[in-house]
């Protein structure tokens, strides 16, 4: 924590109303006060405390209701932790943070009387079917930190055995899906077999183009399908359902309170998103007896769908298959049907508030048991080779001091300055001489960034349950051409780095090369 000032000449004037700003002429925000209800001057985020008018430096000041300087803090991240400390006050306590940006402020809050939880609510994929060089989505930041939280919550065992398999993420990662409370229905009236129901967000994401498309592709079967939801796809879907012919078929019914019950008068729902967390709304089909046909996508479906049995899965944009499995439920038996109605019913109960909350109390005393004291790990580590063969990086490094005593793991880390580009390979490490001689091997495809970028080098270990990252020191080791895209360098400070270009920066120096040739 900061030591406080006397006082701060650069403060706002105090108006009472609920926040007050000053910005640069370029309308960047270098200061913000907030207020309290009775209009005293609750806090000063100022930004431009290195030189006045221009970002740069911050502080964080909070006052008293007297107007009375409390403390100070440089960043936002000093103030989280200094609420915590405050906050539970030495005790044991657990905290649980659902929110990505504010979990990269919490990464390194290290007590050994409090256990940090992050939880990850969403797809850490920008595409879920690409490999392992594919994008990361915009949270990508927490994703380079999980080893730093004591747990980390996952919302389906699909998507935590992606980030182990990816390396991701290591052994704090817990499934813990979102609790279904259910819903109340007054009976289960068997519907309409050929009568389908959606309630979505009317997104590109949900693409429900394809949803409509197979009911166009059974028109002889009567199937209908009625659309709950609205969004900036309504026109553009209402469009398609016209071009198609299927207005006797197909109806996009908009926004419905408690659209949940509309599930108790239908018989199949589908589901053709391109990318979900966990989709509640195949739970809300289920517990109405309303049998779900789903893309197994990454990630939810097939953590709640028992393919054949409570619900189907069918092959990700594969339109054909979901046409088939569509007609295999409507000439379905009426005792088949009415055994998977059951199932799906039943499935619901494994996120029931009661399972769920039992996981979350599990999973939290497991990593209380397993939490050790926190310390800081000293280490360094440096390359002593480095070549490029047969499309694959090999990289040799040594690691020293206290991070090479013994580590439950190491993992080499490249992570993107600007791009969200990381990606971990495992290491193979042998102890000589208090010394750990450590090899890593990286594919060149995951240097294949579709844009351009500068990536680091990291060495990350783990002894006595703290994590320890470290700069890959270059040292005077020569390094390889460039391949492919990808140039090594070392940087001012002596590191190791890449320089990707970007695949428009070399199909430019081939036109260069085959002119000049």
């Amino acid at each position: 924590m900061d030591e406080p000032v006397a006082g701060d000449e650069e403060l706002l004037p105090q108006s009472g109303q609920e926040d007050s700003e000053r910005r640069s002429k370029s309308d960047q925000l270098l200061q913000v006060n907030r207020y309290r209800v009775d209009g005293s001057l609750l806090v000063s985020d100022r930004r431009d405390t290195t030189k006045k008018g221009k970002l740069g430096g911050r502080r964080i000041t909070l006052f008293d209701r007297a107007g009375e300087i409390v403390t100070q803090w440089t960043s936002a991240r000093s103030l989280y932790h200094s609420w915590i400390d405050y906050v539970t006050d030495g005790k044991d306590a657990a905290v649980i943070c659902d929110s990505a940006r504010v979990g990269t402020l919490l990464d390194n809050y290290r007590r050994d009387n409090v256990h940090v939880t992050q939880v990850i609510h969403t797809n850490h994929r920008e595409d879920p079917e690409t490999p392992l060089d594919g994008g990361l989505a915009d949270r990508f930041k927490i994703l380079t930190v999980l080893d730093s939280f004591d747990s980390v919550a996952i919302l389906t065992g699909s998507q935590r055995n992606d980030l182990l398999d990816n390396h991701l993420g290591t052994g704090n990662l817990h499934a813990l899906p979102n609790i279904f409370a259910g819903h109340n229905f007054t009976g289960h009236a068997i519907a309409p077999r050929g009568k389908g129901v959606i309630v979505a967000r009317l997104m590109p994401v949900k693409r429900l183009e394809q949803s409509i498309q197979t009911i166009g592709t059974l028109r002889d079967s009567g199937a209908t399908l009625d659309i709950y939801g609205d969004g900036p796809e309504k026109d553009n879907l209402q469009a398609f359902i016209d071009d198609t012919h299927l207005e006797d078929s197909v109806k996009l019914n908009g926004y419905a309170p408690a659209a949940y019950k509309k599930f108790e008068g239908a018989s199949f729902t589908l589901l053709t998103s391109f990318s979900e967390g966990m989709p509640i709304v195949l739970l809300e089909a289920m517990t109405a007896g309303c049998i779900p046909i789903a893309y197994d996508l990454k990630y939810g479906p097939s953590d709640i769908i028992t393919h054949g049995k409570d619900g189907f899965l069918v092959p990700l944009g594969d339109i054909e298959e979901l046409s088939a499995t569509l007609r295999q439920f409507l000439e379905m038996p009426e005792a088949e049907v009415a055994a998977m109605r059951s199932a799906a019913r039943e499935k619901v109960e494994q996120f029931s508030s009661q399972t769920v909350t039992r996981r979350w109390a599990e999973a939290l005393e497991a990593g209380r048991e397993a939490k050790t004291a926190v310390k800081r790990v000293e280490g360094r580590s440096g390359l002593r080779a480095a070549t490029f063969t047969n499309d694959k990086l090999h990289l040799s490094f040594v690691v020293s001091g206290e991070a090479a005593a013994e580590p439950e793991w190491m993992m080499l880390a490249v992570i993107g300055r600007s791009m969200p580009i990381y990606f971990r390979v495992p290491c193979t490490y042998t102890l000589i001489d208090e010394e750990l001689r450590a090899d890593a091997v990286i594919p060149s495809e995951l240097f294949s960034s579709p844009t351009a970028d500068t990536v680091d080098v990291f060495v990350d270990v783990r002894v006595d349950g703290n994590r320890r990252r470290m700069r890959l020191s270059a040292g005077e080791v020569e390094l390889p051409e460039a391949f492919e895209r990808t140039t090594p360098y070392s940087t001012d400070q002596g590191n190791l780095s890449f320089r990707i270009d970007g695949p428009d920066t070399v199909a430019d120096e081939g036109i260069q090369r085959e002119i000049a040739g």
